[in-house]
């Protein structure tokens, strides 16, 4: 059984090996992939993002751990999702699994209250070590889920607002308003605007469209590659995750402002991209 982790913890500290310690020492025949610990630092809603981007291509009944906790040690719970078919998500009650709950309604998720599933003595501030990672190794011993702790109803359960992008029809005009919710090693700009909400609609016609950014910052037309424009050339095209990307041939996106250093800077800007007709 697998183990993914994803964090916002960084690489300079020992926290994610610590976790990982937690849960070989439980099960040393765990199997722990890291997904990413670079979310930005509180960034919940960037790890929820990037969660619903990367656990389909995880086998059914994978345990899938994510820790962006500002609230740890809150009256926040914690909580596991079990989702038939797909797995279980383990983490804080924070808005982390709302991609995952819009999803799959149907899901199932439980308060991890029952001490067994826990280290004998609990951080007010370090839940990843000392609840989510334990709970996350018993999952993979085979343990019962439903010993974890009592049911929860799932609409009880923290949900982030303006997951997905607004579409507004005009009679010569559609407009489709969304945000940048991370921005990649490469520098691009991801936002929540998925390419599915352009189906039916011809290349032709997002070959014309006009994107802003920020408010600030305009750009002209969709390509389908990066090779469609020179070096150093902005565009706009969807990523292979299927979501609006701005990206900059062979170089930055997020230095528009003319520091890339401050990428963070960029989640939650507004992005807009109008057709016409």
């Amino acid at each position: 059984m697998l183990i993914t982790l994803l964090t916002d913890f960084g690489e300079k500290d020992p926290y994610v090996g610590i976790m990982k310690g937690v849960i070989y020492g439980l099960n040393p025949a765990a199997q722990v992939i890291d997904l990413t610990h670079q979310v930005s630092p509180q960034a919940v809603r960037e790890g929820a993002f990037l969660l619903q981007n990367a656990y389909p291509y995880f086998p059914p009944e994978t345990v899938h751990v994510a820790v962006v906790d500002p609230g740890v040690g809150t009256h926040r719970k914690g909580i596991c999702l079990n989702v038939p078919g797909t797995g279980y998500f383990v983490g804080p009650d924070n808005g982390l699994f709302s991609y995952i709950l819009d999803k799959f309604p149907d899901a199932s998720a439980r308060e991890i209250s029952n001490p067994r599933f826990q280290r004998p003595e609990v951080s007010a501030t370090f839940h990843g070590r000392d609840v989510f990672a334990p709970a996350a190794a018993h999952l993979t011993l085979g343990e019962d889920w439903q010993e974890i702790g009592p049911l929860v109803p799932t609409v009880s359960l923290v949900r982030l607002p303006g997951l997905w992008p607004d579409w507004v029809e005009g009679p010569e005009r559609h407009s489709i308003n969304g945000e940048i919710v991370h921005v990649d090693h490469f520098g691009t700009l991801v936002t929540n605007i998925p390419e599915k909400a352009f189906e039916g609609i011809g290349t032709e016609k997002l070959a014309t469209a006009e994107i802003s950014i920020a408010e600030s910052f305009k750009l002209h037309g969709l390509v389908r590659t990066y090779g469609e424009a020179s070096k150093g050339e902005l565009v706009v095209l969807f990523g292979s995750n299927g979501f609006l990307e701005i990206a900059r041939v062979n170089g930055r996106a997020d230095d528009l402002r003319g520091n890339s250093e401050n990428s963070p800077a960029w989640l939650g800007q507004k992005v807009n991209l109008e057709l016409n007709g």
